[in-house]
C-alpha cells in the first residue's frame, strides 16, 4: 500500500516524497490571518458606506461580525478519536474487493445522512461543493450572474484596500496589508515582473486569477476583468491610465 501511495503521488505530483505535514498547517494559519485582513477591510468599507441608513449598516455590520470561516481543512481530522467517531460504522479491510468496499462506503454515507436528520444543523460543518466543469457554449444569463458581477466589483475594492493604503482627494484610506507589511516586511518582487510595483502586480494578479474563468453565475471574461477594474479608480491612479480611455471613464459605476 505504502508503495502504491507513492508510485500514486509521483504520477499527480511528479515527485515521490510527500511535502511536510507542517507545511499544511502553516498554510492554513496564514490563509486564516489572511481572511481577518480581508474581513475587517470590508467592515471599514461599510463604516465608510454613505448610502445605507444606520439601521441597516448596523444590520450589515452585525451580519458581518457573525461570518464562520472554512479555511483548508476542518479540525477535527487531526483529531484520532474524533476522526474514528467519525467514521465508525465503516468497516473496511485488505481483502475486500474495490466492489465490495464501495458497497460499504454507499452504505455508510446513507447512514450517515439519516443520523445528521436526527441532530440540529451544525452552522460550522465545512460543506465544500465537488469541483465540476464548466458547461462551455451558452450565453451568459445578466439576471443569473448579476449577484457575482456586484460582487466582483466590491470585492476587488475590498481587496485592494486590504493590499493597499488608497489616497483621495478626501482622506487617507489605512489599508491592513500595509499593517501586514510593518508586521512582517516587504514581500518579494517576482522575477522578471521587478518593473511593476506592488500596487500594479496586485490588479495584474487579479486579471491573471480571472482571464480564463467560466461559470454560468458569472458574465464574460472581458467584462470580469477590464469592466471591474475600469469602475476602480485605484487601478487608473497605479497605471496612471489618461482620463477619458476605456480604464479611466469619467462615469464610473460604484455600489460599495
Amino acid at each position: 500500500m505504502l508503495i502504491s501511495f507513492k508510485e500514486l503521488h509521483n504520477l499527480v505530483y511528479g515527485q515521490w516524497v510527500a511535502p511536510d505535514r507542517w507545511r499544511d498547517c502553516e498554510t492554513k494559519n496564514a490563509t486564516l490571518e489572511m481572511v481577518n485582513y480581508v474581513q475587517e477591510a470590508f467592515r471599514d468599507m461599510l463604516v465608510e458606506n454613505d448610502w445605507l441608513d444606520s439601521s441597516t449598516k448596523a444590520s450589515a455590520l452585525d451580519k458581518a461580525r457573525k461570518i464562520q470561516r472554512a479555511v483548508g481543512y476542518p479540525d477535527f481530522i487531526l483529531d484520532d478519536k474524533k476522526l474514528d467517531d467519525y467514521y465508525s460504522g465503516l468497516y473496511i479491510t485488505e481483502s475486500d474487493s474495490y466492489t465490495e468496499m464501495m458497497e460499504k462506503w454507499i452504505h455508510w454515507r446513507i447512514y450517515l445522512e439519516f443520523k445528521r436528520l436526527m441532530k440540529p444543523v451544525d452552522r460550522n460543518e465545512v460543506n465544500f461543493n465537488p469541483m465540476t466543469v464548466p458547461e462551455a457554449g451558452l450565453y451568459v444569463n445578466g439576471k443569473l450572474a448579476q449577484g457575482e458581477t456586484i460582487a466582483d466589483h466590491a470585492g476587488v475594492k475590498v481587496a485592494f484596500k486590504v493590499n493597499f493604503r488608497v489616497q483621495d482627494v478626501k482622506k487617507n484610506k489605512f489599508s491592513a496589508y500595509k499593517n501586514y507589511l510593518k508586521t512582517f516586511g516587504e514581500e518579494r518582487r517576482i522575477s522578471g515582473l521587478e518593473e511593476y510595483s506592488s500596487e500594479q502586480m496586485f490588479f495584474i494578479g487579479y486579471a491573471t486569477l480571472y482571464r480564463d474563468f467560466l461559470h454560468p453565475y458569472y458574465v464574460t471574461v472581458a467584462s470580469m476583468v477590464n469592466q471591474v477594474l475600469a469602475n476602480q479608480p485605484e487601478f487608473a491612479a497605479v497605471f496612471n491610465c489618461p482620463v477619458d480611455t476605456p480604464m479611466n471613464p469619467t462615469n464610473r459605476c460604484a455600489v460599495w
